[in-house]
């Protein structure tokens, strides 16, 4: 795909830390920040809203959102690349805005679920903001600023954690979606205001289809999981919802294989790409089921003789907080060492650190 420039003049690529850096890496951090009181921040109040809406489909009132996400980057993506980075930030960001409106004065699921999903947006955020980073510097410095920013957030994160539980025990758990809300319009002000916009544009189309046949599939796959359990695996409701999301994910796999700029390009997964893809899968897919269950656990009380104990104040906090400081170290030292020996053996070290860390629980 042939790229073209706007009339912006093109800048030098950053080779070491200057002040407009700095700027631009502090102000993609707190845009993270914002992507985590999205995604992840609601998990501290995951019991009170399961009693809130009366469920106990944690996957519905919680995992929407990183669901949709999944959607949202790679249509955003594109947009990014179509009308401009910063541009299509700014929208991420209002998008979580109105979504994070939408939870706070949702009266049910049926209202919760779309603002959820809203929501989800945010975490193509994640996304461009690696590739902003990735346009303004040279990759040996450009590795090391994409981990501060992918997790400087955390630091954030570890003293937002116990602020969201005391004022959900004031106020209720909206108050959390108006802070997510208030956060996202303050950093998309700041995203227009300070962050340069790329020259860079790239011809295309968006494809919606796409998204609406992968977004269908997975709906459906996942609402046979969730109902499975309460209906039967075999009732006919929920095979309905198989039957339909295990068809339009096989659509979807025929159409975007032959069709010009499709959602998700197969024909680019090479075989080390798809690996890589599979291992942020798993591991993605491990860490957010981790944290949603030590919400749950975090909220069993000492007297049912469990062995838990962690139904105190200051205690699910304590748990959510605590990989922040994992992550505060972990990200800037990847980029470091990415710098030096590559991408591809840090992951596998990292991925080795984490199946040991795995196993010591067991112990």
């Amino acid at each position: 795909m042939q790229e073209t420039r706007t009339g912006t003049p093109p800048t030098e690529l950053h080779t070491g830390w200057t002040w407009p850096l700095v700027g631009l890496a502090a102000v993609l951090a707190m845009v993270n920040f914002v992507v985590d009181s999205a995604i992840t921040a609601p998990l501290i109040v995951l019991p009170e809203m399961l009693d809130h809406f009366g469920t106990d489909q944690t996957a519905w009132v919680n995992a929407t959102a990183m669901l949709a996400g999944v959607l949202w980057a790679p249509l955003l993506g594109k947009a990014a690349d179509i009308h401009g980075k910063r541009r299509i930030l700014v929208l991420t960001l209002l998008l979580s805005c109105a979504g994070a409106l939408l939870c706070a004065v949702a009266p049910g699921l049926w209202l919760f679920v779309p603002g959820r999903m809203l929501q989800g947006a945010s975490l193509a955020a994640v996304f461009l903001s690696v590739a902003i980073v990735r346009s303004v510097c040279a990759p040996r410095i450009g590795m090391i600023v994409v981990g501060i920013v992918t997790s400087g957030s955390a630091v954030l994160n570890i003293a937002s954690r116990f602020l969201i539980e005391r004022l959900a025990e004031a106020f209720g758990f909206h108050v959390l979606f108006l802070v997510s809300a208030a956060a996202a319009v303050a950093m998309a002000l700041c995203v227009r205001r300070f962050l340069p916009e790329s020259p860079v544009r790239t011809p295309g189309r968006i494809d919606v289809g796409g998204a609406l046949l992968l977004g269908g599939g997975l709906a459906g796959v996942l609402g046979y999981l969730s109902l499975g359990a309460e209906f039967g695996w075999l009732a006919a409701g929920p095979l309905v919802l198989l039957a339909g999301g295990t068809a339009a994910s096989l659509r979807w796999f025929l159409v975007s294989s032959r069709k010009p700029d499709p959602l998700i390009d197969l024909r680019d997964v090479s075989r080390p790409l798809a690996l890589t893809l599979l291992v942020v899968f798993l591991a993605a897919g491990s860490y957010q089921s981790m944290l949603q269950l030590v919400s749950l656990i975090g909220d069993v009380s000492a007297d049912l003789g469990l062995g838990y104990g962690l139904a105190d104040r200051g205690s699910v906090a304590l748990l959510l907080a605590a990989p922040g400081i994992g992550v505060t170290i972990g990200g800037p030292a990847a980029g470091w060492i990415a710098a030096r020996i590559g991408p591809a053996r840090t992951l596998a070290g990292a991925v080795l650190l984490g199946t040991a860390v795995t196993l010591g629980m067991f112990l």
